[in-house]
């Protein structure tokens, strides 16, 4: 589909900015919540933004170009491999949604962008005008930390402000977005694989930072984490057997599935 979205964006002078896996990651992401919700797992939600960044890569191979959408926190994943220009929101989107790494997300963007609110009165004045001044003065700050030459230092203590505050930003600080980005090239491309690895290396740098005693994970997050490590490392190599198990799976939960709808 990218390939052809990206075909059309050529013939009419429009730029082919990228991809996000929102409909995991995002989901994953709103349903663990904060500090205190139990609804999805914490690690879970960080597995999953791991994999995201293996699966809009994607668009990028196809020949988008960015910068990416801003909605996709797993974006640094992307630019550690691919080098395009990325948008990303957080702390000055929390009118849109809450996440646990809100300064973390603008450590390495060449976009920053906040998200939907809704149009109406607050007592600065109307609400889309208020949350455009708020982004407007944090990137009036990142670009005078450029102009200053401090830009590292401002990267570094977002990063520091929320890398170790949750497993998410444990797996999206650049340093380990980086490695992240080594697992799944190491993959070829192979579209399962390098998924799987991505979700590997994010569970083994969360265990890193544990044992490391820079985060501290509940029981029913350690519990998670160690049920979800040991079912990716039995998934099968071969990614016909993993699709065949799928669909069987599914189909029994959905009997509407029809598997050549996804070309399957």
């Amino acid at each position: 589909m990218w390939t052809k979205i990206v075909d059309i964006a050529k013939r009419n002078n429009v730029t082919p900015g990228g991809d996000t896996d929102c409909a995991q990651a995002n989901t994953a992401m709103f349903l663990a919540g904060g500090l205190t919700s139990k609804n999805v797992s914490h690690t879970i939600a960080a597995v999953a933004r791991a994999i995201a960044g293996a699966r809009s890569l994607v668009a990028i191979e196809c020949g988008a170009t960015g910068p990416t959408k801003d909605c996709g926190y797993e974006n640094p994943i992307v630019k550690a491999i691919a080098s395009v220009p990325i948008c990303a929101e957080g702390k000055n989107a929390t009118c849109a949604h809450s996440d646990l790494m809100g300064n973390l997300a603008a450590g390495v963007c060449d976009v920053w962008s906040n998200e939907s609110v809704y149009n109406r009165e607050e007592m600065g004045g109307p609400t889309p005008g208020v949350w455009l001044q708020s982004l407007g003065y944090e990137c009036a700050l990142m670009n005078t930390a450029t102009q200053i030459g401090t830009n590292k230092e401002l990267r570094d203590t977002y990063v520091l402000a929320d890398k170790y505050r949750d497993p998410q930003g444990v797996i999206l600080a650049y340093d380990n977005a980086y490695k992240i980005g080594e697992a799944i090239t190491a993959e070829g491309e192979d579209i399962y694989l390098r998924a799987r690895a991505a979700g590997l290396k994010a569970m083994e740098l969360i265990n890193e930072a544990v044992e490391e005693k820079r985060i501290l994970l509940t029981r029913f997050e350690r519990d998670t984490l160690d049920s979800t490590q040991k079912t990716y490392e039995q998934l099968p190599d071969d990614q016909a057997k993993f699709v065949k198990t799928c669909i069987k799976r599914y189909g029994r939960k959905v009997k509407e599935h029809d598997p050549s709808q996804y070309e399957l």
